[in-house]
């Protein structure tokens, strides 16, 4: 059976969740030293205790459920709107089959797809219609999946492609530039 804390290892565990760091968590739970660097030693050989570990550990995933359920917002909730963004399509927005242009009825527009509309305008020339962008969405769908590193992709940071290229006939120089803009 479980044994509970009590007195200044509960205070300082509690102090510990509420994100105050652990020197004044230490002192604000009552207990002493003589200077500041030993209360932060003292406060980490605490942590380090599995008790106050496994407290601690147990104590924030029930605020995490506690936090879920007050906000009705579920992990899934946050993977499936990043599921909207990401894999959105605007053939599902608008209407290319006329001559124009246009935007589709709301009423017939997937809430999904609605979800992935960042605005919508009326110009001189017509509607505008700007989507949410999708790299994000995608590179977080990715890490939380494990498919690479965090942060391993930086969208705003250019990347060197090799492309091999074998050309017959006569020996020329060729240049290329490509750019993926």
């Amino acid at each position: 059976m479980e044994k509970k804390l009590k007195g200044k290892l509960l205070k300082f565990a509690e102090l510990i969740l509420r994100d105050v760091k652990q020197v004044e968590a230490y002192l604000q739970a009552g207990f002493k030293a003589k200077n500041r660097n030993v209360a932060g030693v003292e406060a980490h050989r605490i942590l380090k205790k599995p008790k106050i570990a496994e407290y601690i550990a147990r104590r924030r995933e029930e605020i995490a459920k506690q936090l879920e359920n007050e906000t009705f917002v579920t992990k899934r909730d946050v993977i499936l709107e990043l599921h909207h963004l990401g894999f959105s399509r605007i053939n599902r927005v608008l209407d290319f089959s006329g001559q124009s242009v246009k935007l589709k009825p709301s009423d017939e527009i997937a809430d999904a797809d609605l979800a992935a509309i960042e605005s919508v305008r009326e110009t001189k020339d017509g509607i505008a219609v700007k989507m949410h962008d999708k790299i994000q969405p995608l590179i977080k769908i990715g890490e939380h999946l494990g498919l690479f590193e965090p942060g391993s992709i930086d969208p705003n940071q250019p990347r060197t492609v090799t492309v091999n290229v074998r050309v017959y006939g006569p020996k020329r120089n060729y240049k290329f530039h490509v750019d993926t803009k």
